[in-house]
């Protein structure tokens, strides 16, 4: 099979929006974001998350995840197969703070944050809507792991997804440059140009035909809502029409780097496990899992229209071959 590339000869550098710095304000609820962690481990909620932008995210000590999905690197994008690790036992949702200072978390409940004379989290109150039950739990402010870049009061925000764009290179030449408003336009794009470029001594084959549907159905499947962002280290990834969530942690690289490191959480276990160093990868898009050592990197950047543009590269040589696809992801904040 053909490697997946399009007539589209244009170059795979990133927009001329990218060179600007649109002006983003400061989210609604930046003062009131932070993650609290129950230290009870008997409790029912493991964390309560409140985030920039006004979206609550509560994990349940009961958490499962199911299957993520993943499809090799030189067969076709795994972008358009798969988001993350996908979670039963994880909430979401927009919460308000009334007067009195509690949190309102729509369809879950109310939480208040209680404090000791040092001013330091001591526990939560939660209320919630569906046992009509109140308790207390003992908890923690889990510390901020990305607040001294200065990138992060701009990422740290929801943001709704606007649009996907493949390239792929070989030996340093653009085959393939796509924008699509959608995985699915992004796929039909590719399984067109595959179609017309079959291999040389097998054409085009009925496995061939089945792999791309099943491709474009999977990319209608995924229609990627938003991303989140949070200074204690979260990635949210939700899909429009589905309460299927994704999760995964990040950090940057450095604190005066644009460059994003990832860990795919696993929620299942007790206990205070958190990523060994060589556990961090820069995987956000690809199914490809390499560590931050090989093989490619994901940057996060803001152009003039105050848009945020992920852009994950993968690069690999093969006996004297090389090859690198980029995925770039632009969104708008959610307002």
């Amino acid at each position: 099979m053909a490697i997946l590339c399009l007539g589209n000869l244009s170059s795979c550098s990133s927009s001329d929006d990218n060179d600007g710095d649109g002006k983003l304000e400061t989210p609604q609820y930046a003062a009131d974001a932070a993650k609290y962690e129950i230290t009870d481990e008997s409790s029912e909620v493991k964390s309560i998350e409140l985030t920039e932008s006004g979206q609550y995210i509560v994990i349940m000590n009961n958490v499962g995840r199911n299957a993520k999905r993943s499809i090799g690197l030189r067969k076709m994008p795994a972008t358009l197969t798969r988001a993350t690790s996908e979670y039963v036992g994880m909430y979401y949702g927009n919460y308000t703070k009334d007067a009195n200072g509690y949190y309102i978390l729509e369809d879950f409940g109310t939480v208040r944050i209680n404090k000791d004379d040092n001013g330091s989290v001591a526990s939560v109150t939660i209320h919630s809507n569906k046992s009509g039950n109140e308790w207390t739990c003992p908890a923690r402010l889990y510390p901020k792991t990305n607040e001294n870049n200065p990138l992060s009061d701009k990422i740290c925000r929801t943001w709704n997804f606007k649009s996907v764009r493949y390239c792929v290179k070989m030996n340093g030449k653009t085959y393939f440059d796509y924008t699509a408003n959608s995985y699915k336009d992004l796929a039909i794009k590719i399984k067109e140009w595959a179609k017309s470029h079959p291999d040389e001594e097998d054409g085009w084959t009925d496995e061939d035909e089945q792999e791309y549907n099943q491709m474009i159905a999977q990319a209608d499947a995924y229609k990627l809502k938003q991303f989140i962002f949070s200074k204690s280290g979260t990635i949210l990834i939700k899909r429009d029409g589905t309460e299927s969530l994704g999760g995964m942690v990040w950090r940057w690289a450095s604190n005066n780097s644009n460059e994003i490191q990832t860990w795919f959480v696993d929620y299942d276990y007790n206990g205070n496990g958190e990523p060994d160093e060589n556990e961090w990868s820069h995987e956000l898009f690809f199914g490809a899992e390499n560590d931050v050592q090989v093989g490619g990197r994901t940057t996060a950047s803001f152009n003039k229209h105050g848009q945020l543009v992920l852009e994950e590269s993968e690069q690999e040589s093969d006996e004297g071959e090389s090859y690198e696809q980029i995925m770039t992801l632009t969104f708008d904040e959610a307002k």
